[in-house]
């Protein structure tokens, strides 16, 4: 993944499209139907990261947004994000949303 720039105030949503499914429970006893995947990169503004900041993925959808993981920036701008795809969810949207802890913006 490549980083994304961030600045200050301005919301800047990053796409991600999931092409992951869960896996084929043909041969297998202990078949766990969630798939799991991960996120990582980092956030910076200009060459500055942004550590600290709160990093959220959504699942893209109407009505209310469904948070699907939440963690923090490193010191470095860093973050790695676990998650579960639900049997059959093939096609969901992701987009990621840093915000400043302090003062709120994204």
């Amino acid at each position: 993944m490549k980083a994304h720039f961030l600045r200050p105030g301005k919301l800047l949503p990053i796409l991600l499209v999931a092409a992951l499914g869960a896996c084929d429970n043909s041969t297998s006893t202990d078949y766990d139907p969630a798939a799991h995947a991960s996120v990582n990169g980092s956030v910076q503004s200009g060459t500055t990261p942004l550590a600290a900041y709160e990093i959220n993925l959504y699942r893209a959808g109407s009505g209310l947004q469904e948070l699907v993981a939440s963690t923090s920036a490193d010191d470095d701008g860093g973050f790695n994000l676990s998650f579960t795809i639900q049997p059959g969810d093939t096609q969901s949207v992701y987009y990621l949303v840093a915000e400043d802890p302090v003062n709120g913006t994204a």
